[in-house]
């Protein structure tokens, strides 16, 4: 399994690069804005998946392993494909697309060519879960007090220069009748008034 690749842009085409390691060349297929920085000459290091089926082997590259994870978790959804997930990434990245799952935002998904509504639909339902898990991992431990809106509520804090810390200990004074995600972010806020942002 080819995890990682670093050499020599030989040519690119309007979807791949060729990269020569050792004598040997990739053909690697990437996301657009790596198509327009590339230069022939220079040198790439990207983290790849090899895909592998009974008719094709293929590589994809990323510069972020947060993209490559992206396009491991696209794929594993039912219905989508190698070049499917690319053009997901090619429109967002996997920050925003995270966002995008969790607040429904179908019309994010349906600007990829290929995805109609019904698909996106169903991608949102599929990611969903699994987005949640991932955010509720890196967080820590939910209280059981806390609510699903909570983690945005949390990552929308740290963007604004608080701590995993001080977002839930903030959380954790809300009245339990105060349920709405916008709501108990704007009442979060009010909590952490005179802590001050960091730098």
């Amino acid at each position: 399994m080819i995890a990682y690749l670093e050499g020599i842009i030989q040519s690119k085409g309007e979807q791949y690069v060729i990269v020569v390691v050792n004598g040997v060349g990739y053909k690697i297929f990437v996301l657009p804005p790596l198509i327009l920085t590339a230069e022939v000459g220079a040198t790439a290091a990207l983290h790849t998946h090899q895909y592998v089926r009974e008719d094709s082997l293929e590589l994809y590259g990323f510069e972020r392993p947060e993209e490559l994870r992206m396009f491991e978790v696209l794929i594993g959804v039912t219905g989508i494909g190698p070049k499917t997930a690319l053009g997901i990434l090619s429109i967002t990245t996997p920050e925003q697309l995270r966002a995008a799952v969790i607040s429904g935002n179908v019309g994010l998904l349906t600007k990829v060519s290929g995805i109609g509504k019904k698909t996106a639909e169903r991608l949102l339902v599929e990611l969903k879960d699994t987005f949640i898990a991932e955010q509720k991992k890196r967080i820590g431990e939910v209280a059981p007090t806390m609510y699903e809106g909570d983690v945005e509520v949390i990552e929308a804090l740290e963007r604004l220069g608080y701590s995993v810390s001080e977002a839930r200990k903030a959380l954790e004074g809300l009245p339990k009748e105060l349920i709405d995600t916008e709501a108990r972010l704007k009442a979060a806020l009010r909590q952490l008034g005179g802590a001050g942002r960091k730098s």
